[in-house]
């Protein structure tokens, strides 16, 4: 065994008594701490020794800070005066011991101690948990406004779903923290005044377990990816790791250099963001020349064309309606089919398109599929999927006309059809409602009734 051991920390920031316990066993055992960290403390081999450990907390030091403070050394020399000697600083905490068994109590009085810890908490949680929580109820507003806007889109892509319940994971947590945190201050307050001191209540582990079910969303929401995509992915979190390893090096550095501590922050996170910026650049233009490939059943065009000095592509995606299934009409195709599911609902959007320097024609198509697993949801999909399309109003009055109306659903074998108003005519654009299935349907021709049937036939589940 080395001269030196790192051990998992095991207790929270503010757990003064097991701090204390923690270290007086390890004292026991032979090892004196010498450094202090968020998730490790590191410890020194000594000869085994009983000694009394007594943490206490200075609400104006930090952790960036190049030399503690005239009245942070005023504190520690009185402390020396009771017999207490320095072991180490970490932040806003100081770790003292002695071996003397009639030293006093660093801290006696219940009130200015319950102070101590309040500021100390407010500085490290209050406003970071504040700003947590304004920007996870931005992110949650966001993702349920893109749901409402297109729930079909927003619900069949797993990558979208699984980030509501992992915001709303966190936004708990970090109403919790900040619920605990006003609940202790009464009751703290309280007690002292009574004489007793009531430390915060620790919550090491909830923080880890919220964490663990981010993570395992976040899993669930890429099962489907790609090589390439998870590549991309690895690569992103490698600029993230790198520039908090950056931040964290000059920190230190310029901490032993005796910058001040906002130069030293500053400087420290202004590096670590262009490191960032730079990063994703790279990334991005990566993912621009085709670095990241996508995995099988991705569609790939097989054929381009230039256009009007653009690059146009061609595909050749399988169809569950092709033009052919309607209509004797033998020309050049691009089939694109967009497909995805998630555990609610599966959604697929088809194209059959004429290439622009192809022979002209109007048998072209599209239409979509969506298929509602989750039968709660049928409802508002179909309410969502009609009020797709609104008439525009100004001033109260309607200005141009577009919305579906109901038609006879007998021709398609549906259970609900409806068919596009636009200005002052029908489109041949369809709205079909089956038991779990909901097509919309559009034909760039004047469809026959023949044709009408032989859709809805294929495309009904």
């Amino acid at each position: 065994m080395g001269e030196f051991r790192r051990v998992p920390a095991g207790f929270d920031f503010f757990d003064q008594e097991a701090i204390e316990k923690k270290l007086e066993r390890m004292a026991a055992d032979g090892w004196m701490p010498v450094r202090a960290g968020r998730m490790f403390w590191t410890y020194k081999k000594c000869a085994p020794q009983k000694l009394r450990f007594a943490v206490t907390y200075f609400p104006g030091a930090s952790e960036l800070d190049p030399e503690p403070g005239e009245r942070q050394l005023e504190k520690e020399e009185l402390c020396a005066a009771d017999g207490w000697r320095l072991v180490l600083r970490y932040d806003a905490m100081q770790v003292f011991c002695t071996n003397r068994a009639g030293a006093p109590p660093l801290e006696t009085d219940p009130v200015p101690r319950v102070e101590n810890i309040r500021l100390t908490l407010s500085r490290r949680l209050l406003a970071s948990r504040l700003l947590m929580l304004a920007l996870i109820l931005w992110s949650l507003y966001l993702q349920l406004s893109q749901c409402l806007r297109d729930p079909v889109g927003y619900l069949s892509d797993v990558s979208r779903l699984y980030s509501i319940p992992s915001w709303t994971l966190l936004l708990l947590l970090s109403a919790f923290e900040l619920a605990s945190y006003f609940r202790w201050i009464g009751r703290a307050r309280s007690a002292a005044e009574r004489g007793v001191f009531l430390p915060p209540r620790s919550h090491r582990w909830l923080p880890w377990v919220i964490l663990a079910l981010v993570v395992l969303l976040f899993a669930l929401s890429r099962s489907g990816d790609s090589f390439g995509e998870w590549l991309m992915f690895v690569c992103v979190l490698a600029v993230m790791g790198l520039a908090v390893l950056l931040e964290r090096l000059l920190l230190g550095a310029l901490r032993r250099r005796g910058v001040r501590r906002w130069i030293n922050l500053a400087v420290s996170c202004g590096s670590a963001a262009v490191l960032v910026t730079a990063g994703m650049i790279a990334i991005i233009a990566a993912g621009i020349g085709g670095l990241f490939p996508a995995g099988e059943g991705k569609s790939e065009p097989v054929d381009s064309y230039e256009w009007k000095g653009e690059t146009m592509y061609i595909y050749d995606d399988p169809l569950p309606l092709e033009v052919e299934d309607l209509a004797d009409a033998d020309l050049l195709w691009s089939r694109e089919a967009r497909l995805q599911e998630s555990p609610l609902l599966a959604y697929g959007e088809y194209s059959q398109d004429i290439p622009l320097t192809g022979e002209r024609s109007n048998y072209e198509l599209r239409y979509s599929i969506c298929d509602v697993k989750f039968a709660p949801l049928r409802g508002f999909i179909r309410e969502r999927l009609i009020a797709s399309r609104q008439d525009v109003v100004q001033d109260g009055e309607v200005v141009f006309v577009e919305h579906f109306e109901p038609v006879d659903p007998e021709p398609f074998g549906a259970d609900e059809a409806w068919r596009l108003l636009w200005y002052d005519g029908y489109m041949d654009t369809w709205l079909l409602f089956w038991d779990g299935r909901m097509v919309e349907i559009k034909f760039y021709w004047q469809p026959t009734a023949a044709q009408i049937k032989t859709a809805a036939e294929i495309l009904r589940p």
